[in-house]
């Protein structure tokens, strides 16, 4: 199923990435309906579209529209099913889809892509100009943000937070090689959980072969209690060539499923693979995923984490 808002009302643990994976028909002089990627009412969450793969085609076009942001691109000269460079922050509206400008319709057509999702930290509020609660503004105040801000070196960039932030144990990249016993319906095909109490764990990238497009393989997530957190991966535009980057946190588990229709029929021999991340449960983590109050952590921590200044 498509990332909707529903599923960025469920985020919680950011910032993180949720992947999507899909193949379409685009019909002549059309674009793909529903949109790939609609959201709008996500306040006061960000959001920002990256990673954008798509097949190559002359008559096919990308778009993409993020608050003030408008772009139309050819597929044609972008990486084949390789990601290309998207980063493409929205604080109000977010759409990305495909046009098809041929006389005839283009089926089947794959593209992926990702969707960071996170809590805006004071940082992140000033350098968009959005208004900031009480709170937020004696926290600006008290850690001098707004120069730090206007000098350029805040708010730290995702992947630069995620270096500084996460206190990595180990990692490990897991295989799976399935035969479909089942059809028509998700089996599970690993359980991954953290070592101990004091750990979570962070999926962050998965890869699959493609099958045909008749099999319509499909991938799905579960998360904690969130069942079919990410769903209805298709693994049609996947390959075990390329990783699907996600960052996806766990506390207690992370699910793999996988789901085939029977029209394709039997498979066997279906690779998978997956990497997790296996982290410190630390004061500074158990603040950014809501899990601890100013009261419950040492000296300015808390105001820290929340100003976007560690």
């Amino acid at each position: 199923m498509p990332i909707t808002e529903a599923t960025i009302r469920q985020t919680k643990y950011y910032p993180e990435l949720l992947p999507d994976a899909r193949y379409v028909s685009i019909g002549a002089g059309s674009e793909v309906s529903p949109p790939l990627l609609e959201l709008r009412r996500f306040s006061p969450r960000f959001v920002s579209l990256t990673d954008i793969a798509v097949e190559r085609n002359p008559s096919v076009y990308v778009r993409v529209n993020a608050d003030n942001i408008r772009r139309e691109l050819n597929t044609n000269p972008m990486y084949y099913l390789e990601p290309n460079e998207w980063e493409v922050p929205a604080t109000d509206y977010l759409r990305y889809n495909l046009y098809n400008k041929s006389t005839s319709p283009v089926d089947p057509f794959g593209t992926t892509f990702g969707l960071w999702v996170y809590e805006p930290t004071v940082a992140h509020k000033l350098r968009h100009n959005k208004q900031l609660s009480q709170e937020e503004a004696e926290i600006a105040d008290r850690l001098g943000i707004r120069n730090t801000v206007e000098k350029g070196l805040l708010p730290l960039p995702l992947g630069y937070m995620i270096e500084r932030e996460y206190q990595v144990l180990f990692k490990e990249t897991l295989t799976r090689v399935v035969d479909f016993d089942v059809y028509d319906q998700y089996f599970v095909v690993e359980t991954i959980v953290p070592a101990s109490q004091n750990e979570f764990i962070v999926l962050t990238s998965i890869a699959s072969d493609a099958g045909i497009p008749d099999s319509d393989i499909r991938i799905s997530i579960d998360r904690d209690e969130n069942t079919d957190y990410v769903s209805d991966l298709s693994a049609y535009p996947m390959s075990v060539e390329r990783d699907l980057r996600c960052f996806i946190p766990a506390l207690k588990e992370i699910k793999i499923k996988l789901k085939a229709s029977s029209l394709g029929g039997y498979i066997t021999g279906h690779r998978i693979r997956y990497t997790i991340w296996h982290c410190a449960l630390t004061n500074l983590i158990r603040v950014r995923f809501g899990l601890a109050s100013r009261d419950e952590v040492p000296g300015d921590l808390w105001d820290k984490v929340k100003g976007g200044v560690l």
